[in-house]
């Protein structure tokens, strides 16, 4: 690209989820590495880490290799009236791009490339459930990640986040494939949209139900616990966690 990342560089990304009601703010100071902030509405918990310089050069490559294409490419025009809009700006020694903005990014576009690679650099693992709620949220507007995965512990613990779709279907197979086969076993689905879930993409939630000795099922409302009892999950085998609301 001709720059030097090194150098330094400040890059920031406003997105507002209008169909989800939620908005982050992310902001990455880059130099030999990188300091990444992030913010989520409807949370007090602000993630604060950074990334290694090899890791903080390649994000700044993404970042320059998608702004080149800034006004020239479709992409960064396309605006709606629902889903995300995105806001920014980015700032080195050999680019400089005050204000863009683009909306709802599709998949090959330079703007899907841009927001993918700078939403990727924050973990998905974090204690904090509105925040954790909210950035798998904003993930899964681009298609990136996974909405379940295992915490590992005695007993192991299968997290649920979000909900689960048709392009996540083959690694959510993949996930479920780890499920032990003996031992204790807690399905986390406080912050899992359970009823959004398409009936074919249930199987996975009914076979895990059906497991002998059945899972601890960890939810945080009402409607939650109606659903898996529709599902044939035993009662005595629910747990409500209500400190954990923040859906």
């Amino acid at each position: 690209m001709g720059a030097n990342p090194d150098a330094g560089y400040r890059f920031s990304l406003r997105a507002s989820c209008f169909v989800r009601f939620l908005s982050g703010e992310l902001t990455i100071k880059g130099g030999k590495e990188a300091a990444v902030s992030l913010s989520i509405s409807e949370s007090d918990y602000v993630y604060k880490g950074s990334i290694d310089a090899a890791s903080a050069r390649r994000l700044h490559d993404s970042i320059v290799s998608a702004l080149h294409t800034y006004g020239k490419d479709p992409a960064w025009s396309h605006a709606g009236l629902d889903g995300t809009d995105y806001r920014g700006s980015f700032d080195s020694a050999t680019l400089s791009v005050a204000d863009f903005r683009f909306w709802s990014p599709e998949p090959g576009t330079p703007t899907h490339a841009l927001a993918c690679a700078a939403f990727e650099v924050v973990p998905i693992d974090h204690a904090d459930g509105s925040f954790e709620y909210g950035l798998e949220e904003l993930r899964e507007d681009l298609g990136i990640g996974v909405p379940l995965r295992w915490v590992w512990g005695d007993p192991p613990r299968l997290r649920i986040v979000g909900s689960l779709s048709p392009r996540t279907a083959s690694r959510v197979e993949a996930v479920m494939a780890e499920v032990p086969a003996t031992g204790g076993l807690i399905a986390d689905v406080r912050l899992c949209d359970l009823h959004s879930i398409r009936r074919d993409l249930l199987a996975p939630l009914e076979q895990l139900a059906r497991r002998m000795p059945p899972p601890s099922w960890l939810i945080s409302h009402e409607w939650q616990l109606e659903f898996l009892e529709a599902m044939a999950v035993p009662r005595q085998c629910i747990v409500k966690d209500a400190s954990s609301e923040s859906t």
